[in-house]
């Protein structure tokens, strides 16, 4: 008897491509589950004012990074200033 042909709707290829989008797609649904979860566990104990103050602790300790930056950017910038205005007056030295 020979065989019979099965009509077959999705090649093996293209079914072990779904499965791995399936398969990371509910990955990271489990990612988003577990860490909405812990967010919800962290901020649902606080009080409105343990919040506010946790918010604008964020909110210095950003400002305090940006101020460090500014004040590291302004000291090499004078640095440089100072090294052309040496490198000038060497010059006009000779």
């Amino acid at each position: 008897m020979p065989p019979v042909a099965v009509p077959v709707l999705f090649s093996q290829s293209k079914k072990r491509l779904m499965h791995d989008k399936y398969g990371e797609m509910a990955s990271v649904a489990s990612k988003v589950t577990i860490g909405g979860s812990a967010g919800g566990l962290f901020f649902g104990g606080l009080d409105f004012s343990e919040l506010m103050a946790l918010i604008s602790v964020f909110i210095a300790f950003s400002g305090l990074l940006a101020s460090v930056f500014f004040q590291y950017q302004r000291n090499k910038m004078i640095a440089q200033e100072m090294r052309e205005k040496l490198n000038k007056g060497e010059e006009d030295d000779r």
